[in-house]
């Protein structure tokens, strides 16, 4: 049985809350998060023993594996204090806002050689390994990636200084999936669009941007994002190689791979992508085994640093090296 404890107690960490339950090897003990709302809620709802401190809990539980499910804004050592400990380390995206933290953290991570994943969910979909499998060996040549979406409610998404803004804190799933598509990017150059949301009190980020991106492997790729439609989430990557071409429809909408060019191929992806990251990491800290992990810390820290230089590019119109 592997104990799992929880730092922060809001959405995300309900998601893996509600899957970890069917999970027969997963057990959730514990959790911590300032506010006392969420804390009485996991308490009544998963059965969680709860404290206002993620010290406290780790001094008084015995713990395998802590889920990290904070803000972008709000890491400040918690990484660090899991990985003194010996612990299994689960960290929900994106996992920072400052480089030289994610790439310390990275270190540390490595020297312990704790089993560690971040969640970039959409790395376990069946239709992104079908697409990974159809390119094979074929260099991309050119993506297109997008994220539409309304502007979120919670307050600190709203400000670019907490959250990063939208290509850092929601559009690097679309990123994330890039890379691991067509390698590492060399350069990025971008434009954002602001003005359209100004009776948004307290709102500071992009209403939209567009960012180039020019691969080490040679591909060239565009994101464009935005936050201003009123209730659809659209996300999704248009892939093409020599004599193909893929279309990947992503969560929320109803999942999708879609050859449109070579040899016809419609697939509808049917399973949580939720649980299968879970499950995965549930089985790799029970078998310790690091290679179950698609997406591990140093890894993401690659996707943070892609998606800090798009959002400077953005800021700066300048073109930002990697």
């Amino acid at each position: 049985m592997i104990n799992i404890g929880f730092i922060g107690l809001g959405g995300m960490a309900r998601n893996h809350l509600q899957r970890l339950r069917e999970i027969p090897e997963a057990k959730t003990e514990a959790g911590t998060d300032p506010d006392p709302g969420r804390r009485a809620e996991a308490a009544e709802k998963y059965g969680l023993r709860v404290y206002e401190s993620h010290q406290e809990m780790l001094g008084r539980e015995k713990l395998d594996a802590v889920y990290i499910c904070l803000p972008p804004h709000a890491h400040d050592g918690q990484e660090l204090e899991i990985v003194r400990r010996g612990l299994a380390l689960f960290v929900e995206k994106p996992v920072c806002l400052d480089l030289s933290y994610a790439q310390r953290t990275a270190d540390a991570i490595t020297r312990s050689g704790v089993i560690n994943a971040v969640g970039y969910m959409c790395r376990y979909l069946d239709v992104v390994e079908e697409a990974k499998a159809l390119i094979g060996t074929s260099p991309v040549i050119v993506m297109r990636g997008f994220y539409y979406g309304p502007l979120p409610p919670t307050p600190w998404w709203r400000r670019a200084e907490l959250s990063g803004g939208q290509i850092i804190e929601q559009a690097t799933h679309v990123v994330d999936l890039m890379r691991y598509l067509a390698g590492e990017a060399d350069r990025v150059t971008g434009e954002a669009y602001h003005g359209a949301m100004t009776e948004n009190e307290g709102y500071n980020v992009d209403d939209a941007s567009s960012v180039n991106i020019r691969f080490r492997g040679g591909a060239i790729a565009n994101l464009t994002c935005a936050c201003v439609l009123a209730k659809q989430y659209c996300p999704g990557l248009e892939i093409v190689t020599k004599g193909r071409r893929l279309w990947l429809d992503l969560p929320p909408r109803p999942v999708k791979l879609v050859q449109l060019d070579g040899v016809d191929l419609e697939t509808d992806s049917g399973h949580d992508r939720f649980i299968r990251e879970d499950q995965a990491f549930v089985a790799a800290v029970a078998g310790h085994d690091q290679r179950l992990i698609r997406s591990d810390y140093a890894d993401a820290a690659k996707t943070l640093a892609l998606t800090l230089a798009m959002q400077r590019a953005v800021e700066t119109g300048d073109t930002v090296r990697l």
